[in-house]
């Protein structure tokens, strides 16, 4: 479990972490990022958030998360003010993670 403190978030102690890395080719991203609204393509960072709750959920069987909370950077202003714009959306998911389609996430 993750608590707030101020504007830090920590991790309780008996909490075991390990990093994880994975590499997508270019091809894999484009065929992970396909949508079948052309008009509407979907973001890589999007893609890969989506790609990794699914397969977090896949993991954790039924106690799979349905809510996540995906933190990144802003759009960059044109001006030359300094700032540390952040994007912070919540998602909720009322149908099963582990069983729906990376692009229906």
């Amino acid at each position: 479990k993750v608590g707030p403190v101020e504007d830090n978030w920590a991790i309780d102690p008996p909490c075991e972490m390990d990093s994880f890395s994975f590499h997508l080719t270019g091809q894999q991203l484009a065929q992970l990022c396909e949508s079948e609204a052309a008009s509407d393509p979907i973001q890589p960072f999007e893609c890969i958030s989506a790609a990794i709750w699914h397969a977090i959920a896949k993991i954790k069987g039924g106690s799979e998360p349905n809510v996540v909370t995906v933190i990144k950077s802003g759009p960059k202003a044109d001006d030359m003010l300094l700032r540390n714009n952040q994007i912070v959306s919540s998602v909720k998911a009322d149908f099963s993670v582990a069983e729906a389609h990376v692009n229906d996430l």
